[in-house]
């Protein structure tokens, strides 16, 4: 049957050039540069070097910017904030050959008040004016920027940074997982948990600032859960063709710190094995 084509397609944009991520990556999120915790993430840094990971995937709300805050009482010092992401930014971006960047609600901060008083700009253009002259290069040959609050990995993953977030731990990533029947590694929530949703992952994943930094959270007590840490390892298995996703977080990091260390001592002490010489017959 012949398709009647009297109506002319849309020439608005389709919003579908998300990151395509592939092959095994470590994720951070919500290290909100300079709160961030740099022991637990040279740490993750340091398992994921030893396992021969080359590629970060940053979920969301690398930078704090708290002087772009809209909440009252924040520390509105743009130049003291800025010269701290010029000395702790070069740390996140050395032990990595690529970086995945999504933005969070934090990173947007600076773009909304722009856009408060008129300035239209885009994500990239405004991250692009937080760093430093010193930094440029290496962040422009590294980091691959993107407009949306998402990703996607391999054939199933989910990787968010949303809009929405539960209080109780693991809700928000059960019902991402729900609505786009896939895995999902979630940040934002500052929840840590993982669990099996119908089928699928569903994992928030923690933040990898130091709460103790933060004011509103140190400062006065709220009935919403501890704050919890986490990074996790997405490992690619070429045999069933997916992740597996290994979680980091302050109870499991020194177990997979302290495997390493031993699988080093081992193959230093291991002697060598003599050569086998056969005798004829």
């Amino acid at each position: 049957m012949k398709i009647l084509q009297t109506v002319l397609e849309s020439n608005r944009p389709k919003f579908n050039e998300y990151l395509k991520i592939h092959g095994s990556f470590v994720w951070l999120s919500d290290f909100e540069i300079p709160y961030h915790n740099a022991k637990f993430i040279n740490q993750v840094f340091t398992i994921s070097h030893a396992l021969g990971i080359r590629q970060c995937v940053w979920g969301g709300d690398a930078f704090h910017l708290e002087a772009f805050s809209p909440f009252g009482g924040a520390d509105h010092d743009a130049d003291q904030e800025i010269s701290e992401i010029d000395e702790y930014l070069p740390g996140f971006l050395e032990p990595f050959d690529k970086i995945w960047f999504f933005v969070g609600n934090h990173d947007q901060r600076l773009i909304h008040r722009l856009n408060d008083i008129g300035v239209m700009i885009t994500n990239k253009t405004a991250t692009r004016m937080l760093i430093a002259p010193e930094t440029a290069l290496e962040f422009k040959e590294k980091v691959t920027l993107s407009e949306y609050r998402y990703a996607k990995a391999g054939k199933n993953w989910l990787l968010e940074h949303p809009k929405n977030a539960s209080t109780i731990p693991g809700r928000t990533a059960q019902q991402l997982s729900a609505k786009f029947h896939c895995h999902t590694l979630v940040g934002h929530t500052h929840n840590a948990g993982k669990t099996m949703f119908n089928g699928f992952y569903a994992i928030e994943t923690g933040h990898c600032l130091d709460s103790e930094r933060l004011a509103y959270n140190s400062t006065i007590h709220s009935t919403r859960p501890q704050m919890a840490q986490g990074a996790v390892l997405m490992w690619w298995d070429s045999t069933k063709q997916d992740y597996n996703p290994i979680d980091l977080t302050p109870q499991t990091i020194n177990f997979y710190l302290s495997s390493i260390a031993s699988n080093k001592t081992r193959k230093a002490t291991k002697p060598d094995r003599p050569n086998r010489i056969r005798s004829k017959r």
